[in-house]
C-alpha cells in the first residue's frame, strides 16, 4: 500500500513538472510575447502566430497523452495553479 501511494505521489509530481514546464510556460510566454507585439506593431508575424499555434498544439497533445495515462493508473490529473507572475 505504501509502495502504491508512493508512486502515485511521483506520478502526480511528474504530471504536474511536464504539463506546467513544456506546455503551459511556454504557451503563456509566446502569449505575452504575441501581445506585446499587436500593442507595439498592430499586428503579430507569421513565425510568432505558428510559434504560438504550434505550442498550443503541443499542450493539448500533452494534456491528452497525461490524461490517457492518468486514467491507465486509475489516479486524476493534478490541478494546475496559476503563479502570479502567470496573472500579470
Amino acid at each position: 500500500m505504501i509502495i502504491m501511494y508512493e508512486a502515485e505521489v511521483a506520478f502526480y509530481t511528474f504530471l504536474r513538472v511536464i504539463l506546467y514546464l513544456l506546455s503551459i510556460q511556454q504557451l503563456r510566454t509566446l502569449e505575452r510575447a504575441n501581445q506585446k507585439a499587436l500593442v507595439a506593431k498592430g499586428e503579430i508575424s507569421e513565425e510568432s502566430a505558428a510559434a504560438y499555434e504550434g505550442g498550443r498544439k503541443l499542450h493539448e497533445k500533452l494534456v491528452g497523452l497525461c490524461t490517457a495515462l492518468a486514467e491507465l493508473l486509475l489516479v486524476a490529473l493534478p490541478e494546475l495553479q496559476e503563479t502570479q507572475e502567470e496573472k500579470k
